[in-house]
């Protein structure tokens, strides 16, 4: 550790002296302090072979402490921030690396990437390199290092981009949705949310697909009649009193100050709830009970549920973590146990976050009017896991005089949407990572991205075809694509 204390001393603004404190439970972690007093800097976790892997520097902590200020240093200019980056990238990286992204965060700060290349189509590897931040000064705010063992594979590629531009045109990109503007509920097209790729062979693929990734499913709500009252809902005890006050429910223990619940209907724009009620570390509420309680909640404010919204299917992780413990011997499994209870009795009782924070389970509602979707108006309910009270709300309000003065008739048709949206595109090999027991493998398919960089498509008007874009953060892309007859 004493090498890397020394390397990451050098990466500080001012250089001050440092020690590095590894983590008793995990090793592979530690703090990075101050050597004469007890401040923390930043951390810093390394591989088994002590290689770092990750880096993170907390530069307030630095200049509030030290006397020093960025101030004091002259901005770079974009050569110098980069030859910057490739020296950390030499030093603690691994291979052959180049830059393939330069962003500028804001005014003060540049994301540049770092990615290992396919030589062959000169296209950069996702996940294979460096993520830095770095300030304009030139100083390393965080870093990433992503470089695991990979292999490629080369199939035969007798598709053209062209081929298969076709292939993924011949399904609809698009979809119909609604949006507030300007006092008015608008319809408007949406780019699908899902990911779509062709592979070599001149399938479609959907990515969630090859990265083993669980797509997001919503269903159908049941008429709802709740059987649980708003108070029991939201976790009010009998030492609380309520005072309701401008659309502001208030309920507070004359016992215990920091014990509260608001919730705000003041707002004409959205419902909230602020919650800090204590409570004990007993068995989970099985996610059914849960799942329950937030309908009856949102029911009880919004009413009607069934007609307005979706529920995102829940994936229950307690039967993810069984499936997983099927794999271990009976020793392993109490070796596991054994560790925990010991990691649950070195937890810090002084911890005010522990004593305040419920773990909680988020419950996603998509707001709908028939077969619109509404998703700025989607609603958002944690629930406590041991309380089964409500945590934590965003629910936005949709008026009702927008619904009855929309226009629901559209001059676009969902074809000519969808034309406009994927003449847009233009399809480039890309390289996806699959994550094998051992390595990652790199499979090669064409991927969709905008033809001019900076006008990807965010929403196409109904009304009028209009195409408004995303403004993207302006970055740089040094790489070049390969200019294979094939492409």
């Amino acid at each position: 550790m004493k090498r890397l204390e020394i390397e990451i001393r050098d990466l500080l603004l001012g250089c001050p002296p440092i020690k590095i404190v590894a983590d008793e439970g995990f090793e592979q972690f530690g703090e990075i302090m101050d050597a004469n007093r007890d401040l923390i800097y930043g951390s810093v976790e390394v591989s088994e072979e002590g290689k770092m892997t990750s880096l993170m520097v907390d530069m307030d902590m630095i200049t509030d402490n030290n006397d020093i200020s960025l101030d004091e240093f002259e901005e770079l200019s974009v050569d110098d921030i980069k030859e910057l980056a490739s020296e950390f990238v030499e030093e603690f990286g691994r291979g052959t690396l180049e830059i393939i992204s330069f962003v500028e965060w804001g005014n003060d700060v540049y994301q540049i990437e770092f990615a290992a290349m396919d030589t062959k189509y000169n296209i950069p590897l996702p996940e294979s390199g460096v993520m830095l931040e770095m300030t304009k000064q030139g100083f390393v705010l965080s870093a990433t290092l992503n470089q695991n063992y990979y292999q490629l594979k080369y199939p035969e590629v007798t598709l053209t981009k062209q081929e298969a531009h076709d292939i993924f045109s011949s399904t609809i990109q698009v979809e119909l949705g609604a949006e507030e503007l300007e006092d008015q509920l608008k319809l408007m097209y949406y780019p699908k949310k899902t990911n779509i790729v062709v592979n070599v062979a001149g399938q479609l693929v959907e990515l969630n697909e090859l990265l083993g990734e669980e797509e997001v499913d919503f269903i159908d709500i049941p008429k709802i009649k709740p059987s649980i009252s708003l108070s029991n809902l939201l976790g009010v005890t009998d030492d609380m009193s309520l005072l309701e006050e401008d659309g502001v429910m208030i309920y507070s223990s004359q016992e215990n100050p920091q014990k509260y619940i608001k919730l705000h209907r003041a707002d004409l724009n959205e419902v909230t709830v602020e919650s800090s009620i204590p409570f004990e570390v007993t068995e989970e509420l099985d996610i059914e009970i849960l799942k329950d309680r937030a309908l009856q909640f949102l029911e009880l404010i919004i009413g009607n549920i069934d007609s307005k919204y979706l529920l995102e299917d829940q994936l229950v992780e307690e039967e993810e973590d069984e499936e997983e413990d099927d794999d271990l011997t009976e020793e392993e499994i109490a070796l596991l146990k054994a560790l925990s209870e010991e990691e649950d009795e070195e937890e810090d009782d002084d911890e005010e976050e522990d004593d305040i924070l419920e773990p909680f389970i988020t419950f996603t509602f998509k707001r709908k009017l028939g077969n619109i979707m509404l998703d700025e108006f989607n609603a958002y309910i944690d629930m406590g896991i041991y309380t089964g009270a409500v945590k934590d709300t965003t629910i936005p309000l949709l008026n009702s005089q927008l619904i009855e003065d929309m226009v629901t008739d559209v001059d676009v048709t969902i074809d000519e949407a969808n034309k406009l949206h994927n003449d847009s595109l233009e399809m480039k090999l890309a390289r996806v990572p699959i994550q094998t027991d051992d390595f990652i493998v790199y499979e090669l398919v064409y991927k969709a991205s905008e033809k001019v960089k900076g006008q990807r498509i965010e929403r196409i008007d109904a009304a009028n075809g209009n195409v408004f874009y995303i403004d993207d953060v302006e970055y740089l892309e040094p790489y070049s694509e390969a200019e294979e007859e094939i492409l």
